[in-house]
């Protein structure tokens, strides 16, 4: 099929390149054009010069149908390789630079960076001639191994430093090699110490704790070095230290637990942190419907929620706020985020959700005050329930900032879909979702 288009194989498709060899190879000059245009006898049709006309059409075609083997294997499997997980197998050889218009790095001979022409199936990498081998993109990807030459490149933009915490998220291509032995190529996400303003950080799973009496937890220290922790010495007063806090299809998590009675802490001069501004994320699950999370006010009726399901806000204001938020979850597991400053205003959010805001006018910040943990001043609204992590910022985060620490306490803790596994579908105070045989609906 090629011979009929005037290409040789000895010139490695070269021809493409030049209209005027594809006709002299075909034995052609392009004066005999007007000889055999129209003349039956010679077998030529209309849209046999369609392959001749400016490279873009038919004749690429032609030239892709003789990589048969790509376009069985390709056809379709990216998608399915991306949304079930299905395998790549076997070995695609095109002849040529196949980059869908986005740029490559050659590291070998000497190092250059290409881009395709617009609109142009085979790309050639420097001039009109083309070489073996095939370049493809199939997403963002970390490739181990790789050694560039100086001068093949340099990348400008902000990355992070990659550090402890990292976590691995969720799967975003599945390869398999001819022994269909899988590979999992993974995105992560970055700790909240990777944002400016980041001095506090409690977490169950992650931090120090010391131990008193019967899995009493008297500190809570920090995962950031130097940073501040939670700490109670009465005894009786201290939380519950759970290794099994969090059971949830298959995933075993850390929490400290509060009864509701007499369980609090005192997270100590953290008011530092919050002198001009704050954002505030807690990682909890919630067992009754009145409490106090976090405060810094002296008065006993701050409330997040109160048994009529509004909160009397306690936190970041110079007094209580009646009434707000107006609606707040009584049960369930929940990730709560509080960004406020003068200029901001107050916002309070559940699971990635605004449920409340009040403009600067409405309302005084305050980062002072003794805070305390899982109740308010005077033993009010003491919290019943299990707490996960703590992080606090000096400023409130920028929105995309504040989504990426939000799924990465949701994450951990299975409050986001993980397509590695089958999860159990649950509803709001945390009961499976069962079929009529008593089994329980999964996820996956």
């Amino acid at each position: 099929m090629a011979l009929i288009y005037g290409l040789r194989r000895s010139s490695n498709l070269a021809d493409v390149a030049s209209n005027e060899k594809c006709v002299q190879n075909l034995g052609l000059a392009i004066a005999d054009f007007l000889t055999i245009a129209g003349t039956a006898a010679t077998g030529v049709k209309a849209n046999d010069f369609l392959a001749l006309k400016g490279l873009r059409g038919p004749l690429e075609a032609q030239i892709t149908g003789l990589a048969g083997q790509a376009a069985t294997v390709a056809s379709g499997v990216a998608l399915k390789a991306f949304s079930t997980g299905d395998t790549i197998s076997g070995i695609i050889t095109v002849n040529g630079i196949v980059s869908s218009d986005r740029a490559f790095i050659r590291t070998v001979g000497s190092p250059a960076i290409y881009s395709a022409a617009s609109g142009s199936f085979f790309s050639p990498i420097s001039g009109s001639s083309f070489s073996g081998g095939a370049s493809y993109r199939s997403g963002p990807t970390r490739i181990s191994g790789l050694t560039l030459p100086s001068g093949a490149g340099n990348y400008t933009g902000f990355t992070f430093p990659f550090q402890s915490h990292y976590e691995n998220y969720k799967i975003y291509q599945r390869i398999g090699n001819n022994v269909d032995a899988p590979y999992a190529i993974r995105t992560k996400l970055p700790p909240p110490t990777v944002f400016s303003g980041c001095g506090l950080w409690l977490d169950a799973e992650k931090s120090a704790t010391t131990i008193v009496g019967t899995n009493r937890v008297s500190q809570w220290q920090s995962v950031i070095d130097g940073g501040y922790n939670a700490v109670q010495t009465v005894s009786g007063s201290s939380p519950f230290f759970l290794v099994s806090g969090i059971v949830d299809s298959g995933v075993v998590k850390p929490a400290l637990a509060f009864s509701g009675s007499s369980e609090f802490m005192n997270l100590g001069p953290v008011a530092n942190v919050f002198a001009s501004g704050a954002t505030l994320i807690i990682m909890a699950q919630i067992e009754n419907g009145d409490y106090c999370l976090v405060s810094n006010s002296t008065s006993s009726q701050g409330r997040w929620r109160t048994t009529s399901g509004n909160g009397s806000w306690p936190l970041f204001c110079s007094g209580l706020i009646p009434r707000f938020p107006a609606a707040m979850p009584a049960n369930g597991t929940v990730v709560f985020s509080i960004r406020a400053s003068q200029a901001f205003g107050l916002e309070v959010r559940s699971n990635g959700n605004q449920i409340g805001y009040i403009a600067p006018s409405g309302f005084v910040y305050q980062g002072s005050g003794q805070y305390l943990l899982g109740t308010a001043a005077s033993a009010g609204g003491r919290f019943a329930g299990k707490i996960m992590g703590l992080i606090g910022y000096s400023q409130p985060l920028a929105n995309r900032e504040l989504r990426t620490v939000e799924e990465y306490m949701m994450w951990r803790y299975n409050s986001v879909y993980d397509p590695d596994k089958a999860q159990v579908a649950q509803l709001e105070d945390g009961t499976t979702l069962e079929l009529e045989n008593n089994l329980p609906v999964e996820l996956g």
